[in-house]
């Protein structure tokens, strides 16, 4: 854990077993195999980023991860991009799932969007103000594109939180206020 934590790849690579399965909810992302796991990590920007702690899962040992950095975003954001999403966004969840990407500057939704990969009959992307909109059918997930937006340099400049979390959250904001 230390290793990956530090962005020590090569240590890694010692330290693995070659039958590794690494999965990183929420989102769709799947690796089988040492090498698989190892050749998405040399191309992210996330090596380094993440902190991990011990723990398990179905009776073997198992580590979860998390993001060593805290992002803050304003209610005024959560808001925004509840009241600004495109028609019909997130109202099927049985059937989509459906993200917002919050965008930090200088990233912003006109120059991030052409770079999000879409697989036709799966992905749908929409661009807002500050944010953009991705949805997937959930029956198709593993042949989503979302997994690539890890992969960009602008990554790192965003924060991704599920459609049903930016609602609740709003909805607590609001009786808030």
């Amino acid at each position: 854990m230390e290793a990956h934590q530090d962005g020590e790849i090569r240590t890694v690579a010692q330290l693995l077993r070659e039958d590794v399965r690494v999965s990183a909810a929420p989102l769709p992302l799947r690796y089988d195999g040492r090498d698989t796991f190892l050749a998405s990590t040399r191309r992210s920007s996330a090596a380094g980023r993440f902190r991990f702690v011990a723990t398990g899962a179905n009776k073997q040992l198992a580590a979860a991860s998390y993001v060593r950095a805290v992002v803050v975003l304003l209610g005024s954001k959560f808001r925004r991009a509840v009241v600004e999403a495109p028609t019909g966004f997130g109202t099927q969840p049985g059937e989509y799932q459906s993200d917002v990407i919050f965008l930090k500057l200088p990233l912003d939704s006109k120059h991030v969007y052409p770079l999000l990969k879409q697989r036709e009959g799966v992905d749908r992307a929409y661009q807002g103000r500050d944010v953009l909109y991705f949805t997937r059918l959930r029956s198709e997930q593993t042949k989503s594109k979302m997994r690539v937006i890890t992969q960009l340099s602008e990554y790192k400049s965003m924060t991704i939180r599920s459609w049903s979390t930016v609602t609740k959250l709003t909805a607590v904001l609001n009786s808030a206020a």
